[in-house]
């Protein structure tokens, strides 16, 4: 078992360093509506004491991606605190933990990925 405790789990991205679950809620932590956990990559590939990545504002997230630069993009039906919230949208956690609004008013967002194919020319 890798890791136990996560309630609703969605999505997952990982790099060199953290495991990214896109989740309801971590047992071992505070209560949430949803949240993205951060579990660090231990020698061997165990994982460390999870954190709570981005908690606040965010309902149903499911869709995870990682681009080269180290930002984690996020698909969620609600994103953003009361009052200026994004519906079915898509957030970018930067690299410094600050986010951007990627995109909104998506048909029910699900999945995320980044890198799959290349466009070749003749």
């Amino acid at each position: 078992m890798v890791a136990s405790g996560l309630r609703r789990f969605q999505g997952v991205a990982v790099n060199g360093q953290a495991l990214y679950a896109a989740l309801k809620r971590v047992v071992a932590l505070a209560p949430l509506d949803g949240a993205v956990a951060r579990f660090p990559l231990l020698p061997g590939g165990a994982l460390g004491t999870p954190s709570y990545l981005l908690s606040a504002g965010l309902e149903r997230p499911v869709g995870l991606a990682l681009d080269r630069l180290g930002a984690l993009y996020v698909t969620a039906s609600e994103l953003g605190p009361r009052g200026h919230t994004a519906k079915d949208a898509v957030v970018k956690i930067h690299s410094d933990g600050h986010l951007t609004e990627f995109a909104r008013g998506l048909a029910d967002p699900q999945g995320a990925t980044f890198g799959l194919f290349q466009a070749t020319g003749p």
